[in-house]
């Protein structure tokens, strides 16, 4: 049975921003999964590129959605230390959560913790055009 403890001292030390994770391992001196710099790139208005790191080899997994209570998820992708995953499909302008899901060959598991992105509007954004400035008529 895992102690009590390793579990709120992983809750403790392993909660941050961004590269954190909430780690269960064992007590039997086995290093924990840990993340690393997870985030979002290439963010075009239907798409964007999750990545992060993780310390030993791991599966890669990403749920998302427009709200905290995740809507969607990616399929479970092998193991690796550098992770990506495309997410396509995405509506324009809009606010997306996700958080990224590793386990290890040992079980062990790292969640992170939640994350935002804003895809790109639809179609280019012109500046503004100013008003053409009045015309003097004089009186007659």
């Amino acid at each position: 049975m895992r102690s009590p403890w390793i579990l709120l001292t992983a809750l403790l030390l392993g909660v941050g921003c961004g590269d954190s994770a909430i780690n269960v391992g064992d007590e039997s001196g086995v290093i924990m999964l840990r993340l690393s710099n997870v985030g979002a790139s290439s963010i075009t208005a239907s798409s964007a590129v999750v990545t992060w790191g993780t310390n030993v080899a791991a599966t890669s997994h990403v749920e998302y959605g427009t709200a905290i209570a995740y809507s969607k998820s990616t399929p479970l992708y092998g193991l690796s230390t550098s992770h990506s995953i495309d997410l396509a499909g995405l509506q324009a302008g809009t606010a997306y959560h996700f958080a990224v899901r590793s386990k290890d060959e040992l079980g062990n598991i790292a969640v992170s913790s939640d994350q935002t992105f804003t895809t790109l509007g639809s179609g280019p954004v012109c500046p503004p055009v100013p008003a053409p400035a009045p015309t003097q008529t004089p009186f007659k």
